[in-house]
């Protein structure tokens, strides 16, 4: 079976992150950046959490500000940006929600997506990264918030 879904680029210096679901462990994987194949190494892995830390064969790349979790409310404005793969072409896809409860663990939106958004990041109007994107039991969009995967990544 072929998996496919995005990831996002913690730092400049070549740290991401994606869900653990799409890079399976013994698994031959590929990774893309700018509609190019990069070689890259798993650092860490949480099955239970879901998440798998990468480090990418890049340099110099561009970062955006971490959201501050602690300013989060419901009713907020949120983004979703990602590449995705769609007949063998690259397409790029954005769609935006609202925030409609949160705890510790996830952001809950009124998104509804299909599995082609996995691991895709999350932001705020202002543009900073609020999470990346996973589907629950109910079929429902929910953000593994930014204060989980900077914890997982040591950020």
């Amino acid at each position: 079976k072929t998996l496919s879904g995005c990831g996002f680029i913690l730092s400049s210096d070549g740290l991401g992150i994606t869900l653990s679901q799409l890079i399976p462990p013994s698994s031959k994987a590929q990774v893309f950046f700018e509609g190019k194949e990069v070689p890259f190494q798993i650092l860490k892995r949480d099955q239970k959490e879901n998440l798998v830390l990468l480090k990418i064969e890049e340099k110099e790349l561009s970062s955006v500000p971490f959201f501050n979790f602690e300013k989060l409310e419901i009713g907020e404005r949120v983004f979703v940006i990602c590449v995705i793969v769609e007949n063998e072409k690259f397409q790029k896809f954005t769609n935006e929600g609202i925030v409609e409860r949160f705890d510790e663990n996830y952001i809950f939106t009124n998104i509804v997506e299909d599995e082609k958004i996995l691991g895709a990041p999350f932001f705020d109007i202002e543009g900073n990264f609020l999470g990346i994107s996973q589907i629950n039991k109910n079929k429902e969009i929910i953000i593994i918030p930014i204060q989980k995967i900077r914890s997982f990544a040591n950020l």
